[in-house]
């Protein structure tokens, strides 16, 4: 949703929607999109070592890296058209590979 309003953050403020980047800029926001992965990241992390989810749920950090390459694509360019699909892309790859990698966690743990 973030990377929506990011997208579309010039059309919003034409027709007189005030969205959180009206509010704080697009700098800001980009670097709140950017950093809500690391927090995720981070909260896996932590998760595992608290013991709530599986040692196994950490094969999903390898995500970081294609992950991290289409964030930087989005951060340099937010056309709507041509990079929003990135977002689309980060969160299923993340959901994917953290479901993948939590069910066998959970089925050899």
């Amino acid at each position: 949703m973030l990377a929506n309003n990011i997208c579309d953050m010039d059309e919003d403020i034409a027709l007189g929607r005030h969205t959180i980047l009206y509010y704080l800029g697009k700098p800001v926001m980009l670097q709140v999109f950017a950093w809500s992965y690391v927090a995720g990241y981070a909260c896996l992390v932590i998760a595992v070592l608290m013991g709530v989810l599986p040692k196994f749920s950490l094969l999903t950090l390898l995500s970081i890296i294609p992950v991290w390459k289409n964030t930087r694509v989005f951060l340099h360019k937010q056309v709507k058209r041509e990079t929003f699909t990135i977002s689309i892309k980060n969160a299923t790859l993340i959901c994917l590979s953290f479901i993948v990698f939590m069910g066998l966690g959970l089925i050899f743990n």
